[in-house]
């Protein structure tokens, strides 16, 4: 009678300890994927902002390479002028 009683009492202890490691396993899954998702956005803004970055240094480049052009066709017509 004892054992019978002593194998259901530890059944449910296990039981309980299941459930209760079930939930903290949730717990820090559901922690855990909440900051891989704040990193995940700040790394998109991040990537954003590079990229607009690289927008804007593209058409400063090519402004700069347009008056390096315009200066080098000027210095060639200089030359050929005189």
């Amino acid at each position: 009678m004892q054992e019978e009683l002593f194998g259901q009492v530890s059944q449910y202890v296990f039981g309980g300890l299941f459930v209760v490691l079930f939930l903290y396993v949730l717990q820090t899954s559901r922690r855990r994927e909440d900051r891989l998702l704040r990193h995940a956005e700040r790394l998109q803004e991040a990537f954003q902002e590079t990229a607009e970055t690289m927008k804007i240094m593209k058409s400063e480049m090519s402004q700069d390479l347009r008056e390096i052009k315009h200066t080098l066709e000027m210095r060639g017509r200089r030359k050929y002028d005189n």
